[in-house]
């Protein structure tokens, strides 16, 4: 049975912990901004949709559908000229400043600190990309409002597709997710919850090791009102969600534990009362026999009772796209093989590599190579340095998720274009996956339990003679 295992995250979004990996499925500090943070805004996706004629995500985890919901949220968004405005003059007043953040060798590791003082140069990192869909030209050549009607007509165009793949391999996990709480907690006092939110936003209170005094007040501004704007998940976005998962998966014996949890008095917290309410009339409607008639009809008939005006304003907004989502319930592994399809942004949100690695294997990472455009990118949260490696191995070129506002790096990006990786690994990281530390996972065939992907690399590890990961830390002088 499907352990419902919830707690609340520092942002207000609802994150899960997995008892049979003992670990949490999300952040502390906020499971939708760190969706937002390590996944949407290294996409920059605006930028690609002024260049291209379509966009195609391939979500590998789905999880409780972060990722996919905030994407789209993302994209709703982008329809207010004010917050893409703030988007765009955001990206131009930081291209004045990341690339000097980044070879001032202010860039960290996961453990938070400087990897270098003052013992690489500028010449050691590459800061001239090619020009290339990411590249801050486009906001230096056009102005922003020409920027945004260009990317609202092609959001209006019927011809402009948005295809979302996503794949979770635990059926509970994408039935339950279009009632989780996805938005800000209200709170009758709006003083005080403005005030939960600015100290939440406040980022400079936790600066790392960048001075803030590189950046002036309009940037940060900006940046944290992105933020806000974007953990604020609209509800239509669980119920377009919900519409789409209802036509692919419309049983009901299938959402037997989840009605169980959804009438839980103590997970009620946890759920949109609006959406959890509009399914148990579906859910009723049907167990008491009600002719169905078309399930088109009878969502639209459903949403309109319990969805507020500016929601279904957002949800009818989302629903006039071009937009295909699917939903594979299976093991990635299985699924990508059996896949035509090529993607412009993988996002990789596996479970953490050393409790489950076999989405993380050399052979799984060539196979989402196969299936990545050429221009296309992966992001994932993991610097792990058996991932990077396989990476490498394989043929990509691997770069940093950095944040030049917290200097700090968020996570990898890959792709097979080198202009595309505009913070690439520091000469430590290249070093590091020289060590053991960077021994791949292997899974030939593509079917190995993790723990025989664990057992093997352990042995590989055990009989490598390359230096090991401790030694090389301590001749680096790191922990």
């Amino acid at each position: 049975m499907f352990e419902f295992c919830p707690y609340t995250t520092n942002d207000g979004s609802v994150g899960l912990f997995s008892p049979s990996d003992d670990d949490i499925y999300h952040s502390s500090c906020g499971a939708v901004t760190e969706a937002f943070e390590k996944f949407i805004m290294p996409a920059c996706i605006p930028e690609f949709i002024f260049n291209n004629d379509g966009i195609r995500v391939l979500d590998i985890c789905y999880g409780i559908g972060y990722n996919t919901k905030t994407f789209l949220n993302f994209i709703l968004n982008l329809k207010s000229k004010n917050f893409l405005k703030n988007y765009l003059e955001y990206k131009n007043k930081l291209s004045v400043y990341d690339d000097k953040i980044y070879t001032d060798n202010l860039i960290t590791d996961k453990y938070n600190e400087p990897l270098y003082s003052d013992k690489i140069s500028k010449n050691n990192i590459q800061t001239n990309c090619d020009e290339q869909i990411y590249t801050n030209n486009i906001f230096k050549k056009y102005s922003a409002d020409f920027l945004h009607d260009t990317i609202r007509k092609k959001l209006n165009l019927k011809n402009f597709s948005i295809k979302i793949s996503s794949v979770e391999i635990e059926k509970d996990l994408v039935l339950i997710s279009p009632f989780i709480k996805d938005k800000l907690s209200k709170s009758k006092n709006k003083k005080i919850e403005n005030e939960k939110i600015k100290k939440f936003l406040n980022f400079t209170q936790n600066p790392g090791n960048a001075s803030m005094t590189d950046f002036n007040e309009d940037i940060i501004n900006l940046y944290n009102n992105l933020i806000y704007e974007s953990i604020k998940l609209k509800p239509a976005v669980s119920t377009f969600l919900l519409d789409n998962i209802l036509h692919i998966n419309d049983k009901i014996s299938d959402y037997k534990d989840i009605i169980h949890i959804l009438n839980d008095i103590r997970y009620s917290g946890y759920f949109s009362p609006d959406i959890r309410r509009y399914f148990i009339d579906y859910i009723n409607q049907t167990l008491n026999n009600t002719p169905k008639t078309n399930l088109n009809a009878f969502l639209h008939n459903i949403y309109y009772n319990h969805i507020s005006n500016s929601h279904k304003m957002a949800l009818n907004t989302l629903k006039s796209l071009n937009i295909d989502f699917r939903i594979n319930i299976d093991d990635a592994r299985q699924v990508l093989q059996s896949d035509d399809n090529v993607y412009d942004f993988v996002f990789l949100d596996a479970f953490t590599p050393a409790k489950v690695p076999c989405l993380w294997t050399y052979d799984f990472l060539k196979l989402i190579y196969n299936h990545l455009s050429d221009n296309g990118l992966l992001i994932t949260y993991s610097s792990a340095a058996p991932v990077r490696n396989a990476l490498i191995n394989i043929g990509y070129f691997v770069g940093e998720n950095f944040n030049p506002l917290k200097n700090k790096s968020l996570g990898t990006i890959a792709s097979k274009n080198k202009s595309l990786i505009k913070y690439p690994l520091s000469e430590f990281n290249l070093g590091l996956l020289n060590s053991k530390a960077g021994i791949n996972y292997r899974d030939e065939n593509l079917n190995a339990l993790n723990d025989e992907i664990l057992t093997r690399r352990n042995l590989d590890v055990k009989n490598s003679n390359l230096m090991s990961t401790s030694k090389y830390k301590k001749l680096h002088k790191l922990p």
